[in-house]
Order: C-alpha cells, then sequence, then structure tokens
C-alpha cells in the first residue's frame, strides 16, 4: 500500500487527478449555481445541477491536502529537505507567480465584462488596474499558493521535532485504534476550520492540519490497512451524511456553510471514506491513467480561464436550453485547456515558469 524501492502509488496519482477532474466538474458547476456562491463569472443554472456543489465541496480539497501530506512523506524519504524544497519552489511557487502575472489578469478582464464591472474601475490608473485585476484574477491559484505554504511549514515542523516524535507517535497507531482516533480528530479539526481563515478559500489552519496528518498518519502502512478494513461502512456513512447535510442545507451559498458541524461531518468523513477506498481499487494502471496522473497539475493550473472565457462566450452568444451549457462548457474548456498544455510543453521556457513536464515524459 505504500510507496516501496522508489515505486510510485499507483492509487495516490489515480487518486489525485480524478479529485482535480472533479474540481473541474465542480468549477462548471459553481458556474451555473443557484446557491448564491460567487465565482468570476455566474450565469442561472438548475437547481438539480447544484447537487454537484453540495457533494464535492465540503471534502474534495481537504482530501487533496491530505494526499498532498502523503505524497510529501515519500518525497522526502528519496530527497533531502534542501531538495525537497527547491523542489516546491520550481513546480509551485514559481508556476504561482508566472500563472498570476499573465493569466490572472485576463480572468479578471472576461469577469468585468460579463458582471458590469468595468464601470467601476474607470478611474483607476492602469498599473493600479494591473494589480488589482491580478488579484482578483488569482481564483483557483490559491491551492498552489496554500500548498506551498504548508510545504515550508512541514519543513519547519521537521527542524523543530529533530527526534522525529511525531512520526512515531503516528506510528503507534494500530488496527484497533486508528478508526476510532481519526473520528475523534473531527472535533480539532471542526475547530481548526473555525479560525485563521482569510478570503474565505484559504482555510489556513485546516489544510496545514490535513497535510500534517496526510505526512504523519496517513503515510502509515498500518493506519491505511486500518482504513481499507471498513471502507464500505465509511462509503455508507459519508453517502448518508451526504444526503442529510444536502436536505438541511439545500438552497444556502455552500462556500458560507462548509464550516457548519454537520456539512464539516460529513466532509470529513467521505475525506476518510475516499482515501480507504483507494488502495486495491485504484491501483492500476493503463496509457490513459499515466496520462492524467502525469498532467493533473497541468489540468488544474490551465482549466479555469478557458472555462470562464467558454461560459461566457456560449452564453453571451449562443442560445442553448440552460442544461446544455454545463456539458457545453465542460467539453470545450477542458480540450481548450489540453490544447494549451500541449503546447506550452513543447517550449522550454514556458515549460519552466509553469512547473510542466516535457511532452515526451508525459506520454511515457
Amino acid at each position: 500500500m505504500t510507496e516501496t524501492s522508489g515505486k510510485r502509488i499507483l492509487y495516490l496519482d489515480n487518486l489525485r487527478w480524478m479529485i482535480v477532474a472533479l474540481v473541474v466538474v465542480f468549477h462548471v458547476a459553481d458556474i451555473f449555481t443557484l446557491t448564491g456562491a460567487k465565482i468570476h463569472f455566474n450565469y442561472p443554472g438548475l437547481a438539480p445541477f447544484d447537487t454537484i456543489v453540495y457533494f464535492a465541496y465540503p471534502w474534495f480539497m481537504c482530501c487533496l491536502f491530505v494526499v498532498a501530506g502523503i505524497s510529501a512523506k515519500k518525497s522526502l524519504e528519496k530527497r533531502s529537505t534542501r531538495q525537497f524544497a527547491v523542489e516546491r519552489v520550481k513546480k509551485l511557487l514559481v508556476p504561482f507567480i508566472s500563472y498570476t502575472l499573465i493569466f490572472a489578469p485576463l480572468t479578471s478582464a472576461f469577469s468585468f465584462s460579463a458582471m458590469g464591472g468595468w464601470k467601476d474601475f474607470e478611474a483607476v490608473p492602469t498599473l493600479v488596474l494591473y494589480f488589482i485585476m491580478t488579484l482578483i484574477g488569482m481564483g483557483h491559484l490559491w491551492f498552489i499558493l496554500e500548498l506551498f505554504a504548508v510545504s515550508m511549514l512541514l519543513l519547519l515542523v521537521r527542524r523543530i521535532d529533530k527526534k522525529d516524535k511525531l512520526t512515531k507517535l503516528g506510528q503507534k497507531l494500530n488496527q484497533k485504534s486508528t478508526l476510532a482516533v481519526l473520528l475523534i480528530m473531527y472535533i480539532p479539526l471542526l475547530g481548526a476550520a473555525q479560525v485563521l481563515n482569510t478570503v474565505a478559500v484559504f482555510r489556513n489552519l485546516l489544510y496545514l492540519a490535513l497535510f500534517l496528518l496526510g505526512y504523519y498518519v496517513f503515510s502509515s502502512e498500518k493506519v491505511m490497512e486500518a482504513l481499507v478494513r471498513v471502507r464500505t461502512p465509511l462509503l455508507v456513512s459519508a453517502l448518508a451524511l451526504c444526503a442529510v447535510q444536502m436536505y438541511v442545507c439545500w438552497g444556502k451559498d455552500f462556500s458560507l456553510i462548509v464550516n457548519d458541524p454537520l456539512v464539516f461531518l460529513y466532509g470529513w468523513i467521505m475525506t476518510l471514506a475516499v482515501i480507504a477506498n483507494a488502495p486495491g481499487r485504484l491501483d492500476f494502471s493503463n496509457k490513459f491513467t499515466a496520462y492524467m496522473s502525469r498532467l493533473s497539475f497541468a489540468i488544474y493550473l490551465f482549466h479555469y480561464l478557458p472555462m470562464i472565457v467558454t461560459a461566457y462566450l456560449l452564453t453571451k452568444y449562443i442560445k442553448l436550453p440552460v442544461a446544455l451549457y454545463y456539458p457545453a462548457v465542460l467539453v470545450l474548456s477542458s480540450a481548450a485547456a489540453f490544447v494549451i498544455i500541449e503546447v506550452f510543453s513543447r517550449l522550454p521556457v514556458v515549460r519552466t515558469l509553469f512547473g510542466l513536464e516535457k511532452v515526451n515524459k508525459i506520454r511515457s
């Protein structure tokens, strides 16, 4: 279940790109949501499709931070602290800065056009307007910045914990205690979700805690074996909680209720269920999964702007039944994102700026 002898953990690779794919679907649904949540472009949608946002939002980013923590553990088993830090700068910080400076203003430009917001900035100097558009257009990049921050904080924690007591503490969990401890973790994690939050999406203390849990707890083979044993009850419980929280919270802005005790309980149980069901069930590889695994970061990075542009142009100039906008935006914007990735992956300087892999490596 764990990575050995430098081999990749297939279920982690598959889980990562599948969650990223869900993020893309979620963002499309969010454009058309009726819950009141605002994205860079909103268009009246259909209520049944709001189930996507209620299903995904409470857990998918939490799960990504846990997976990132597990991956960091495996990475630091093969790399020095310095190598890990340099890699994170190249793969996270540099792409974040590059995308923010180049593409974020374009996202804001379409957002302003769609929402009629240009008149609010008529008197703003060009340079100041550029920086405003850069900040507003960051959008999905918060995850990359947050991931870089928690990665650096991990190195600080490791430096303080020189005797690696936290790893030893995590290894004390056994098959009898693992589930109980992880269920009890709901309480401190719920507490962490209430503090140190900025700009709605930056749930700083929570994401740091989840990342560290991935590193120190979920990377343990004993912990994963214990979770696998109860993966079906966890999944059934998570789906039941999903139905309950949808019934209770339907119509509310999902971004404002994500830290509600009931919604958070669903998010945590679903996170455990997804991670528990990954080993064995996602332990496979073929050309498609290998391709998607290598592109998961690039897909996350480049899906957003094509999605906003496609949604804006389609809804403005082409009249379709509302239900058809969802698949149209998803398919067309995803195709555009893959084209961007394929082109940028062939340009050495651009490839470095955005942390992309070479085309031949992507397809291998």
